[in-house]
């Protein structure tokens, strides 16, 4: 499931990719981007990351807001008094989310993003209270979600029947073994043949 975010802020306060790091590591986590990433450009595609070891991702792109308001976007003008570029996140599961999560904390709370999420500002301060609260309860989610899987794919082995075949599919089977056994003595009388001849 995708989830889209994004953050209100001016281009020229955006950090490099380092000092970002080090604003997440505050908070507890690890988060490592690829050496050519700048918040500043737009790489418009999926974003490489490992968190805590994980890899992971989210797709970015920075835009600016002047050429969104006013076109076939629906954002409001006032938007420009929070920032003059709009950073759109899109969260693909929930070790992206994560990660979302803490790239969009740090911004908010060190530099003063603002948040738009589903036609809602957030200010920075109720951003940077959203993203701490996500970044709290999601460890939860992801252990939840691990045990479901792993409880899932245990069920489904021991719910595997003996023979894996439908019923439908037997009397091919037995005409493909028919078949089988059918080539298996034509080869065999040919391979007969030639010796009895040569022999």
């Amino acid at each position: 499931m995708a989830t889209y975010s994004a953050l209100i802020v001016e281009k020229a306060r955006l950090p490099d990719s380092a000092t970002l790091s080090d604003a997440i590591a505050h908070h507890g986590a690890r988060l490592s981007f690829p050496n050519d990433f700048r918040l500043d450009r737009h790489p418009g595609k999926w974003v490489p990351v490992r968190l805590d070891g994980r890899e992971t991702g989210f797709d970015y792109g920075i835009e600016p807001l002047e050429a969104l308001i006013g076109g076939d976007s629906d954002l409001p003008p006032h938007l420009t008094t929070f920032g003059d570029h709009l950073l759109s996140f899109e969260a693909r599961g929930l070790d992206s989310a994560m990660a979302v999560a803490h790239v969009q904390w740090a911004l908010a709370e060190r530099w003063r993003a603002a948040g738009w999420i589903e036609d809602t500002l957030l200010t920075s301060d109720e951003m940077a209270r959203d993203c701490e609260a996500v970044v709290r309860t999601l460890p939860a989610a992801l252990a939840q979600a691990d045990v479901a899987r792993r409880a899932a794919d245990a069920a489904g082995a021991a719910a595997k029947p003996a023979v894996s075949l439908p019923p439908h599919r037997w009397p091919r089977t037995l005409f493909d073994r028919f078949m089988i056994g059918w080539w298996l003595t034509c080869i065999a009388g040919a391979l007969i043949l030639v010796w009895w001849k040569t022999g």
